[in-house]
């Protein structure tokens, strides 16, 4: 009996089907559009109940992400996309070599870390929330290409970090720019291959208890001009350390309050250009001053000055003419 039913409503199925068919009969089930007349958001989502990750797949113009709702949404030329999640972390993948710029809008506060990955190629990246405040830690890598870091935009509030910051932009000339207001970062600060760095910024707590902040600049991989520019100057509650490469470097901590040490290493200036290294260190030191400056085609131009309240103040030169300026409570000597 069950066998004879199931073979019937078959057969009724098979039937049906077949009218429908000669009938020329063109209702479906449910409604289809042509694939190329759909545009796709060009990110895909992945979230493991703690950190979100979005990945771009598709270059399709300019994104922005951003959590206004509390939740993370993505805009781009296809339209806009809201993931529903509020996650601990973010991670943001971009594709290669589009030249997409990326906004992270932080209006909500974001309590785990933000990690973005630019890939290769040119990028312009903006921190442009009302809040921009980053609850952990902040990682930012890139490989090949001009890539530009703003901490903060021009409407945007000062950027917060309460954890680290560790910024590596690979290869050609690459900028962080702080901007307007002073970037606060509540642990140590990793900047590796940024050729230009111009900052207002404050790196550690000063407590109680002091909270200590270290910040390491290192260029030694590349051979491209380097500069470090102060707009605000800087509060370093730690140790500064410059590593510079084969090029020109340029340093000038004008107006510093370091803690700790400062210890710069020019490495070798290149030959064939005709500028010399720069080093300037203007601010209050409450560590030991160590300069290594090594050979230059035009010797090494230094400014030592304000207060070095450490025990040491320590200079090594290159082959070349040296030039050191230092004065200390109204005296001078070159």
């Amino acid at each position: 009996m069950i066998h004879k039913w199931l073979n019937a409503d078959r057969n009724k199925l098979t039937r049906d089907r077949n009218q429908s068919r000669a009938k020329g009969n063109t209702t479906k089930f449910g409604e289809f559009e042509q694939l190329e007349d759909k545009r796709l958001l060009a990110f895909v989502s992945f979230f493991n109940g703690v950190t979100l990750e979005l990945t771009q797949f598709i270059d399709d113009g300019d994104a922005l992400v951003e959590n206004s709702t509390g939740e993370w949404t993505v805009t781009d030329n296809a339209g806009t996309q809201t993931f529903f999640v509020s996650p601990t972390n973010l991670i943001v993948n971009m594709l290669d070599n589009t030249a997409n710029q990326l906004d992270l809008m932080i209006e909500m506060p974001h309590a785990g870390d933000v990690e973005l990955n630019l890939g290769d190629g040119v990028r312009d990246v903006f921190f442009t929330g009302t809040l921009n405040e980053i609850g952990d830690d902040l990682t930012i890598t890139a490989g090949d290409g001009i890539q530009q870091v703003t901490l903060t935009g021009d409407t945007a509030a000062a950027m917060i970090v309460r954890g680290s910051v560790d910024i590596d932009l690979g290869q050609d000339f690459d900028s962080v720019f702080s901007n307007a207001g002073v970037t606060t970062i509540e642990d140590d600060l990793f900047l590796t291959n940024v050729n230009e760095f111009e900052y207002s910024l404050m790196v550690g707590l000063p407590g109680p208890p002091l909270v200590p902040g270290d910040v390491t600049i290192d260029v030694s991989g590349e051979d491209i001009e380097s500069f470090l520019i102060p707009l605000g100057g800087a509060t370093i509650y730690g140790d500064f350390t410059y590593l510079g490469n084969v090029s020109i470097d340029n340093v000038d901590l004008t107006g510093a309050a370091v803690t700790g040490d400062v210890i710069v290493d020019l490495n070798l200036g290149n030959p064939f250009l005709g500028s010399a290294q720069n080093v300037l260190v203007d601010g209050v030191v409450e560590g030991d001053v160590i300069i290594t400056a090594g050979d230059s085609n035009l010797g090494n131009d230094n400014y030592l000055g304000g207060q070095f309240l450490g025990n040491i103040v320590s200079y090594t030169g290159g082959n070349k003419v040296d030039t050191i300026v230092y004065e200390m409570d109204g005296l001078q000597a070159d």
